[in-house]
């Protein structure tokens, strides 16, 4: 039997440096909003600005810069139809 954890990640702002870890995909990106596929989930940040620094994918690390205004994160878990989770 297969036993996944899943990575916890970090985000880390300073002044307008923004760092992120376990970051496993870049969905969207560009001045003002960035959409990013986490181990656990999704995290859009939007603001103005937003410029890459840094990525790397081995390590899992997005460093940008830039001024954030809202931070929301969302679950990637699979919407099942309502029958499917009555029959459960």
């Amino acid at each position: 039997m297969e036993n996944k954890t899943e990575k916890s990640h970090s985000l880390h702002i300073s002044g307008t440096t923004i760092t992120i870890s376990a970051v496993t995909n870049v969905l969207s990106f560009d001045e003002k909003q960035v959409i990013l596929n986490l181990a656990q989930g999704n995290v859009t940040l939007c603001g103005t600005d937003f410029e890459v620094v840094k990525l790397s994918v081995e390590e899992g690390i997005i460093e940008l810069t830039g001024t954030v205004s809202m931070i929301k994160y969302s679950s990637t878990r699979k919407k099942e139809s309502f029958i499917k989770r009555i029959i459960k």
